[in-house]
C-alpha cells in the first residue's frame, strides 16, 4: 500500500553498516532482475512455502521480482558466510538473484503500486543444507591454491635452481 524499505537485520543506532548488524535473520530477501519465470509461476513453484513475491519499481515487468522467503530457523552467520549461504539459498531454489542482495546491510525497497502475491500458511523453509553448504564454500575459499601473484612469479624466474629443483634433482630416467 505504501512504498517502503526493509531488511531482514537489525542494526545498531540505526546506522546500515555490516559492522552495526545486531540481529540473525529469520527470513530473506532475494532482488530478481531478469527471470525465465513471471511472479506467478515463482508463486507456484515456492508451493508449500512461506513467501511473499512482488513487482518492484515497473510492476508491469513481471519478471523482475523480490522474493521474501522465511526461514525454520534463525540465521546468523558471519557477512562473508551469509554472502555464501545466498548463494548456496538461491542455487537450491533455483533462482537467479542479483549478487548485491547477499550483502547483509543490503536494504529492498517496496513500491506502492505493486503485485504481490503471498503465501503465509504454509511451512518455513529447511535452511540447514544451506547453512552447511555456506561453511563448506568459505572454508574452500581459504584452503584454495591461487596463482602466485607477478611479484611471486618474478622472484621465482629470478631464482630457477629453487623454482625448479624438482626438475634438477630428479633422478635419470
Amino acid at each position: 500500500e505504501n512504498d517502503t524499505a526493509y531488511t531482514p537485520f537489525r542494526f545498531s543506532e540505526g546506522q546500515r553498516k555490516n559492522d552495526n548488524i545486531i540481529s540473525g535473520a529469520t527470513w530473506i530477501a532475494l532482488d530478481v532482475d531478469d527471470s525465465d519465470v513471471s511472479i506467478y509461476e515463482m508463486h507456484d513453484i515456492l508451493d508449500g512455502i512461506n513467501h511473499h513475491i512482488c513487482t518492484t519499481s515497473d510492476s508491469a515487468n513481471i519478471y523482475k521480482f523480490r522474493v521474501v522467503i522465511e526461514f525454520n530457523n534463525i540465521v546468523d552467520l558471519e557477512p562473508r558466510e551469509w554472502k555464501a549461504f545466498g548463494v548456496a539459498f538461491s542455487e537450491e531454489l533455483g533462482i537467479t538473484v542479483d549478487p548485491a542482495t547477499f550483502t547483509k546491510s543490503q536494504i529492498m525497497f517496496g513500491y506502492k503500486g505493486s503485485t504481490v502475491l503471498s503465501s503465509t500458511n504454509e511451512e518455513p523453509y529447511d535452511i540447514s543444507g544451506c547453512v552447511k553448504a555456506a561453511a563448506s564454500r568459505v572454508a574452500e575459499a581459504f584452503t584454495k591454491k591461487k596463482p602466485p601473484t607477478r611479484t611471486q612469479i618474478s622472484a621465482m624466474k629470478d631464482d630457477p635452481m629453487t623454482t625448479f629443483a624438482y626438475a634438477f634433482s630428479a633422478e635419470d630416467g
